[in-house]
């Protein structure tokens, strides 16, 4: 049995991997951000603790010797300016990751994000490049908060970052898993090019293997590693594959690409001025889906391992029947 800490359980991806480390027989604890109601996660926790990590101080219970840290808490937006995203994303990074150095903890995970890379056509892209994408407030953060790790002088402290696919999906996911079911389900879709761009998937399930293996391998410490669901297919290829689950009849319009982007910036110009506005899309949304942003997973996981163990199709199925059944509709 390990000793775990995982932060973000309350998120969507935080919440599959708690379970599935209480199942699998570890001591969980969880810091939770004041505020947030945790009461859905509790069955899964040994021990809850209410912390704010943009605080430094506050972090003493850290020192207990943990097996493994899980920091997924991060604020997660497509749009606003670098300040927005500093002291969730880069400074509460660096306060946990030095109180685990001075508490002595065996392994620091970090869920990072492929959007630290500048976004341009990748197939099969291996993730070796150098991050770059200082374009945006929420990428730049990933971006630095990564660096607190690879640049940071944290001693003996033993790290190991994972990026998931760009769509990381699943049951439970109301932020846009079920926002594209419904989407489907309408049966008329506005996409950036024709909705014919590849992108890398992580399906939640397989995303938690992928993020358990490497968090107790050695091989993993001090390395970078990206975790997809190892296919290759496009946005249409997802819209259609639902569509037939849902029994829909899915019409996607194309959108031209300038067009789209100048609308994200008017939405985003819009929204920061009178936040009444519904947002709409962003300059984010529209790159992701006007380039191929595929990604296959790290050589080093699959000699761990890791083979996704639920394929595309079946875990569209399986997010496709939660939202027929139990998401807001």
């Amino acid at each position: 049995m390990n000793k775990v800490l995982v932060t973000g359980a309350t998120g969507f991806i935080g919440h599959h991997l708690v379970r599935a480390l209480k199942e699998r027989g570890d001591s969980v604890s969880a810091i939770i951000q004041p505020g947030v109601d945790a009461g859905f996660v509790k069955p899964y926790c040994d021990r809850m603790a209410v912390h704010d990590l943009r605080q430094p101080s506050g972090l003493e219970f850290v020192s207990g010797g943990y097996d493994c840290v899980f920091h997924l808490a991060a604020f997660l937006r497509d749009w606003g300016p670098y300040r927005d995203f500093e002291e969730p994303n880069v400074s509460a990074t660096r306060h946990l990751a030095e109180a685990c150095r001075a508490g002595g903890c065996g392994r620091f995970l970090l869920l990072g994000s492929l959007s630290v890379h500048r976004f341009k056509d990748r197939v099969h892209a291996d993730g070796l490049e150098t991050p770059d994408n200082f374009a945006f407030g929420y990428t730049r953060s990933k971006l630095e908060a990564e660096r607190v790790l690879t640049n940071g002088d944290f001693g003996r402290l033993s790290w190991t970052i994972i990026r998931p696919g760009f769509w990381v999906f699943g049951p439970g996911d109301v932020k846009s898993t079920a926002p594209i079911c419904r989407a489907v389900r309408s049966g008329r879709i506005f996409f950036v090019r024709g909705a014919r761009k590849l992108v890398a998937t992580s399906y939640v399930g397989n995303l938690v293997d992928a993020v358990c293996l490497a968090a107790s391998a050695p091989q993993a410490a001090g390395k970078t590693l990206v975790a997809t669901d190892d296919n290759q297919v496009s946005w249409m290829d997802i819209f259609e594959e639902l569509g037939r689950i849902m029994n829909s009849s899915v019409h996607i319009r194309s959108v031209p690409y300038p067009l789209a982007y100048a609308a994200g910036w008017a939405n985003e110009w819009i929204h920061r001025a009178i936040p009444a506005v519904p947002l709409g899309v962003t300059r984010y949304r529209v790159e992701v889906a006007a380039h191929d942003c595929h990604w296959a997973t790290s050589p080093l996981l699959h000699e761990l391992g890791y083979q996704p163990k639920v394929a595309w199709q079946q875990a569209l199925e399986e997010s496709a029947r939660w939202f027929l059944g139990d998401a807001c509709c």
